[in-house]
């Protein structure tokens, strides 16, 4: 009886880890339906109740269980979450089989202790030590599991991740068999392992588990949320400076406008009086303003003519072709914002690799195609600089990597949101980037 005391407090402590885990699997695989907190909690309470209950007070049958677990999942999945029923069930599904396995596991990792220690585990407290060691694999299974997920499927997996996913659990396991008392003049076999020290033990080991996984969590959302903020700074900065200069352009250009019926006025006398020498010069002197803008995109759609041509005068800078092959109705209409940043990227990288090569190869050549309500944008570009590449990302070659690099994810970010395409090639020294927007255009 006192030893069931002991136990009680760790079981529930146990209890509480398998709705952890299987909470941070579901959210993190699935889409919540953004409820309340307390439908949340009544809904976990509901499904842990019925099964606990159901399948330890009233049948005893694994395949009833079976039955009783993955209804009472499922329900409390398809209330809390958005997803097709087809991802619920794939979801309930991978939840039994990672308990089951993670059971198995354990049972035969006693096994084999006990196997080369003779009766270093009773029988009688197997099934304690079992359940802990089980739910800690099974954290492991679904960590590891998160790592190469569907929610993790453009990010690479770095040692740091592996080390996290599997280092805090299995060491947790390699510590709790360290509590367990073994023979000696001290701790004969004879004696229950589940003791005070054990059950507390486990149940602090599990504690850690929960901790460190969040801490790990909020650590590393917290630095990337703020790199992609110190980058969509520096993206906001710079098309603050374009503001800047396309407000001092507007300004002249509404200048001239105020100043055009005095103009027409002094036109109208240098006619009258037949002065064609003055007039011709100062119709030159008024054309100079016009003439020495240039417009390299000329399609009449003001939102594409002014990126590009704003992009074109900042790559004549640095003596850098821009070659552009257009299709684009002068009334099509795109999510301005997103678009501009889309392109405005692309251009950038194109720009930024251009320019470090030889003056006779600096070009950056850019087609954009609209068709319908979808969007193409291909642009190439030779570079000098080797680039370098992990996995399927491109890492920046600038010494400052905080700072640089978030171009390209940003691009991608924006092809995912619009169920894009996105396709790179790099042969011989030149780069290029394909992206097929759908449903952009209005």
């Amino acid at each position: 009886m006192e030893t069931m005391w002991i136990i009680i407090p760790a079981l529930i402590v146990e209890e509480l880890f398998v709705i952890f885990i299987q909470r941070i699997f579901t959210e993190k695989t699935l889409h919540s339906r953004r409820r309340k907190p307390i439908y949340e909690i009544v809904a976990w309470g509901g499904y842990y109740i019925t099964f606990s209950f159901i399948t330890y007070n009233v049948v005893g049958n694994a395949f009833i269980n079976l039955l009783v677990f993955g209804f009472s999942f499922f329900s409390m999945v398809t209330f809390l979450y958005k997803d097709k029923l087809r991802y619920c069930f794939y979801v309930t599904v991978f939840a039994y089989v990672t308990g089951m396995c993670s059971e198995v596991m354990a049972y035969y990792l006693l096994m084999a202790i006990n196997y080369f220690k003779e009766n270093f585990i009773s029988g009688s407290e197997q099934m304690f030590v079992g359940a802990v060691i089980s739910k800690l694999i099974e954290f492991c299974i679904i960590k590891l599991a998160l790592l190469f997920g569907r929610n993790n499927h453009n990010k690479s997996v770095c040692v740091r991740d592996l080390l996290e996913a599997c280092f805090v659990p299995l060491g947790s396991i390699l510590i709790f068999f360290m509590l367990i008392p073994t023979e000696s003049e001290l701790y004969p076999v004879s004696d229950s392992p589940v003791n005070i020290q054990g059950c507390l033990g486990a149940a602090i080991l599990l504690i850690i588990n929960i901790t460190t996984y969040y801490l790990y969590e909020k650590g590393k959302s917290a630095t990337e949320k703020r790199m992609r903020e110190e980058a969509l700074q520096e993206q906001c900065n710079y098309y603050m400076r374009q503001c800047e200069e396309s407000k001092m352009l507007w300004m002249e250009l509404s200048k001239f406008r105020h100043d055009m019926k005095q103009r027409c006025i002094y036109v109208q006398a240098l006619l009258d009086t037949n002065r064609y020498d003055e007039l011709r010069r100062y119709y030159a002197d008024s054309m100079q303003f016009i003439l020495t803008t240039k417009s390299l995109a000329d399609t009449g759609n003001i939102f594409f003519d002014s990126i590009l041509n704003y992009k074109a005068e900042i790559a004549d800078r640095d003596q850098i072709r821009f070659n552009l092959a257009l299709e684009i109705p002068y009334d099509c209409e795109v999510n301005g914002e997103e678009i501009s940043i889309c392109l405005g990227n692309l251009l950038d990288n194109a720009i930024e690799a251009a320019k470090e090569v030889e003056p006779d190869r600096r070009q950056v050549d850019v087609k954009i195609k609209v068709q319908g309500h979808n969007l193409y944008i291909a642009i190439r570009n030779p570079y000098a600089r080797p680039r370098i590449q992990k996995g399927e990302e491109y890492i920046t070659t600038k010494q400052n990597v905080r700072s640089h690099g978030w171009g390209l994810q940003i691009v991608k970010e924006i092809v995912e949101q619009y169920n894009g395409n996105i396709e790179i090639t790099d042969v011989h020294n030149v780069f290029c980037i394909s992206v097929l927007l759908y449903h952009v255009v209005k």
